[in-house]
């Protein structure tokens, strides 16, 4: 049940970070500009082993393929605080996915701050 909760969550965020995506590209063409900055989809993860290989896979799949309709440079895992094999699962799978970044919640503020401050 809870397992199924967090997939339910992490399609919701996945969604948002899509239309987010999607709304900066329309705003950047309405006012003729291009941003340099890369776009990244970014799903928020916590003790879901069961699940988390088939969905960064299907993600990854989706983005590398231009299926989802946005162009995304990295889909980004940001690990909650997991309790069961998560991580290691993350790990295996930053390995194997070359668009894929893994981090732990503090290691993704750390990275976002460093990011707005350069």
């Amino acid at each position: 049940m809870i397992n199924q909760i967090l997939v339910l969550f992490t399609g919701v965020f996945a969604i948002i970070g899509l239309l987010t995506a999607l709304h900066a590209g329309v705003q950047a063409l309405r006012h003729g500009k291009r941003k340099n900055s890369a776009a990244e989809l970014t799903l928020y993860v916590k003790d879901c082993e069961e699940s988390i290989e088939g969905e960064i896979r299907e993600y990854a799949s989706q983005l590398s393929s231009g299926l989802c309709g946005i162009e995304a440079d990295a889909l980004v895992a940001v690990d909650l605080g997991s309790k069961d094999s998560t991580p290691q699962i993350l790990a295996r799978l930053e390995r194997d996915i070359s668009i894929l970044k893994v981090y732990t919640l503090d290691e993704y503020i750390r990275e976002i701050l460093s990011r707005h401050t350069q």
